[in-house]
């Protein structure tokens, strides 16, 4: 969950310069829908995408220079 060590790793890097984003993957923390707690690497994914669609959007990003830190199970997506 973001509030754990995602927030944490995003908290360090913006305080280094960068521009940060952590978030609930789908059924897990504060996002909704059921079944929760489920992980499935199809759908990690699809949630990564769409964290990196959003930044590619915003006029404080260049879309070249998005990366991506997975955290422990996450990381696998």
């Amino acid at each position: 969950m973001k509030e754990q060590a995602a927030g944490l790793y995003a908290q360090t890097m913006a305080e280094r310069g960068f521009l940060t984003i952590a978030f609930d993957p789908s059924f897990t923390g504060e996002s909704g829908g059921q079944p929760r707690y489920m992980a499935s690497p199809d759908i990690n994914t699809e949630d990564f995408q769409a964290a990196v669609d959003y930044l590619s959007l915003r006029d404080d990003v260049n879309p070249k220079q998005i990366g991506i830190i997975g955290i422990c199970g996450w990381g696998g997506a």
